[in-house]
């Protein structure tokens, strides 16, 4: 069974992987661009024939100084993603320009 605070590790450590400065819902007051922010937005458990399944939802938040800078570690992140054994699924992505900065954004499900 799928146990929330390893899938939680597993993706913290992904990042930090590609970005040092990543952090779990908000990002440190005075961070310096660029950072990532994750969370979790969703757990439930769905039915199966087999038992339950824990079904588990997570934003990821890229913000950059500049666009570009953010399609980059945007598609960095994409790319890991696709090579997780977690096999997340893409199911929305935004952008938007918000206190100084870009944000792309990417919600996935495992």
């Amino acid at each position: 069974m799928v146990e929330i605070a390893e899938v939680t590790k597993e993706i913290y450590t992904m990042l930090a992987d590609i970005h040092k400065n990543v952090f779990p819902i908000v990002a440190t007051e005075g961070t310096s661009l660029p950072f990532i922010v994750f969370d979790r937005s969703n757990a439930y458990d769905t039915g199966t024939k087999d038992g339950n399944q824990l079904e588990l939802s997570y934003n990821i938040r890229i913000v950059t100084a500049t666009y570009f800078d953010g399609l980059k570690l945007l598609d960095d992140i994409r790319r890991a993603l696709r090579y997780s054994a977690l096999k997340p699924t893409l199911t929305s992505a935004s952008e938007e320009y918000t206190n100084d900065g870009f944000v792309q954004t990417i919600s996935i499900s495992i």
